[in-house]
């Protein structure tokens, strides 16, 4: 397989997501030559004010990735191996980088503590090739594997994004996010079954995607876990599971989009980028292969393969980045752009090492 192939086979973004040759982190460097780092068309004022349209892409991705979870069977095999890779991933980047950035002491727009733990977080996530044009069912259940790990994430993701934006009283605060949540994808149960036409859906879908982003806004908390409940709520209901798979796609492509150009736009070049996204797009494809080592046993799959299979990061991880950044507010944005960048780095990497194996 040549480095061409490679880059052009399918890829599911994240969970729940049908799969697209056309690689999510272009976007990014779209995103960076249109910012303020270059071409100056999106500025910083343009990038703040699509917070709301960002929270609702967020949201988006979380419902994907509930509506995929609920929507599929898996084996307890398989959500061991996920929980356990992503684990070793998120640990290992979390005590490493807080060591680093502790002897650094490298100034950072939050406490240390919630810096190496969103940079852990971000790190985790992994988005496979699939199904990497083959037909073999091992190559289709590792990947499967890779998908799950989004689940874990998430869930952290759900108590770190408020502690991150100084919430006080966590547990209130993410009772009510979850009611609002919860209550929201019931109203659009209702309203999904009143709606003849596809206009008319395609308004219910928005509104009830921007109700999700701003009840997780207003509570300070992820837009991902709003998302994430609701599809789930909608997978499991008969009126609605069908529009998960047809209405909602119809948002997939041009939200993503937005949501890795708001990215890119967002990034800032320094020094201090390069000494941390250095060590971070290391410490993640070491921890995704430590990771596939280890737990290829408990997934009951080759460990080279499942290794391999977990190194593409698809674009859960710097959707959390900016849904952290989105809470922690200021224009120092280092933490995004070294996830950003680690990002880039191992999809660079895992599509070189890809074009090098027989993965038949």
């Amino acid at each position: 397989m040549n480095t061409l192939a490679a880059f052009a086979l399918p890829r599911r973004l994240a969970l729940g997501f049908s799969p697209s040759r056309t690689p999510g982190l272009l976007f990014v460097a779209i995103g960076f030559v249109l910012g303020p780092g270059l071409a100056n068309l999106l500025s910083a004022d343009v990038v703040a004010q699509l917070d709301p349209v960002v929270s609702m892409a967020l949201a988006l991705v979380g419902a994907f990735i509930g509506a995929g979870f609920a929507g599929t069977r898996h084996s307890g095999a398989a959500l061991g191996g996920a929980l356990g890779q992503a684990a070793v991933t998120f640990g290992g980047v979390s005590i490493a980088m807080w060591f680093l950035l502790d002897r650094w002491q490298m100034p950072l727009p939050v406490d240390l503590a919630t810096a190496a733990l969103m940079l852990g977080i971000c790190s985790a996530a992994s988005a496979a090739i699939h199904p990497l044009g083959r037909d073999s069912p091992q190559m289709t259940y590792a990947a499967t594997l890779a998908d799950l790990d989004d689940i874990p994430i998430i869930i952290l993701a759900t108590l770190a994004v408020p502690i991150a934006g100084g919430v006080e009283m966590l547990w209130t605060t993410l009772a009510v996010a979850v009611f609002g949540a919860i209550t929201i994808a019931l109203a659009g149960v209702l309203l999904f079954a009143r709606a003849d036409t596809t206009a008319e859906r395609g308004v219910v879908v928005t509104g009830t995607l921007l109700l999700l982003g701003g009840i997780a806004a207003y509570t300070n908390t992820s837009p991902l876990t709003t998302g994430l409940l609701a599809g789930l709520v909608w997978q499991r209901s008969t009126r609605t599971a069908a529009f998960i798979g047809a209405d909602f796609e119809r948002l997939q492509h041009p939200l993503l989009a937005l949501l890795m150009i708001a990215a890119g736009a967002t990034m800032q070049l320094s020094w201090a980028l390069v000494w941390l996204a250095a060590p971070l797009a290391l410490l993640r494809i070491s921890g995704k292969t430590l990771g596939g080592l280890l737990f290829a046993r408990v997934a009951r799959l080759p460990a080279g393969l499942l290794s391999l299979v977990l190194l593409p990061p698809g674009v859960l991880g710097i959707a959390l980045a900016l849904n952290f950044q989105q809470v922690m507010g200021g224009g120092d944005t280092l933490l995004l752009s070294a996830i950003t960048v680690s990002a880039l780095v191992s999809e660079v990497f895992a599509r070189f090492v890809l074009s090098r194996e027989d993965l038949a």
